[in-house]
């Protein structure tokens, strides 16, 4: 990976399937690796990963290619759901809210609403 074009996110990000579905979290900070733009808007960045024992992989066919998995800022209507779903820092939290500039009203009515 071209470690030039390395950029640390300021805010966690969803991570979706090629289909949309099944939304993860990308951490703040995670270092992630420009790869490509297209025309079309879309840019192509690379992460790097560790992992501590034995994954269950499948090797590709050579020329196979897989559809990559799409990023996703966390919306001011994501957030009722995140506080339910994922393990949120207040680190995390606090730079959703100020990334999404939500409003102390709509944060109380999310509070409100919040589920425990």
């Amino acid at each position: 990976m071209d470690k030039e074009f390395a950029f640390r996110l300021k805010e966690p990000a969803l991570i979706a399937s090629p289909s949309g579905q099944q939304r993860y979290l990308l951490p703040a900070s995670t270092v992630v690796y420009h790869q490509a733009g297209f025309a079309e808007g879309h840019s192509l960045y690379a992460i790097e990963v560790m992992f501590d024992g034995q994954l269950q992989l499948e090797r590709l066919k050579q020329g196979e290619s897989a559809e990559p998995l799409w990023l996703y800022n966390v919306e001011t209507e994501d957030v009722k759901k995140l506080l339910n779903e994922y393990p949120l820092s207040k680190e995390d939290l606090v730079s959703i809210l100020k990334a999404r500039k939500i409003t102390r009203e709509e944060l109380e009515q999310i509070v409100l609403d919040w589920a425990d």
